[in-house]
């Protein structure tokens, strides 16, 4: 089981990002999986995200807030990728190649029509 706490940014924000990290965990991570991912939509000095392994199966999450909702939610799918490369223990140098399929996810769950 995955479960997801998403805090700040707009309320449509907060929703869009729930959605689509609901989506990710259903399509990318099987039930197999215990983790708690604690996202916070923000205003970010210098990144438009990152993720920092909190211990165990926890994990904080950071959007930024001013961009744009898909570019958002693309951030959103890049690291959520990053969480799912450490419970795998998966990955190739830093895992950004793996990560850059993130595009492709974040306009899934638009075309998918949940946000």
């Amino acid at each position: 089981m995955i479960c997801f706490k998403v805090q700040g940014g707009r309320r449509h924000q907060r929703d869009s990002v729930a959605a689509a990290a609901d989506w990710f965990a259903g399509m990318m991570m099987p039930s197999a999986y215990k983790v708690i991912v604690e996202v916070r939509i923000q205003n970010l000095a210098d990144s438009w995200g990152w993720v920092s392994d909190g211990g165990g199966s926890l994990y904080f999450l950071a959007l930024e807030q001013r961009q744009t909702l898909r570019a958002m939610l693309q951030t959103l799918m890049h690291e959520l990728i990053h969480v799912r490369q450490h419970e795998d223990e998966r990955w190739s140098g830093d895992g950004e190649f793996e990560a850059m399929s993130a595009e492709v996810l974040a306009d899934a769950v638009w075309l998918a029509g949940l946000v």
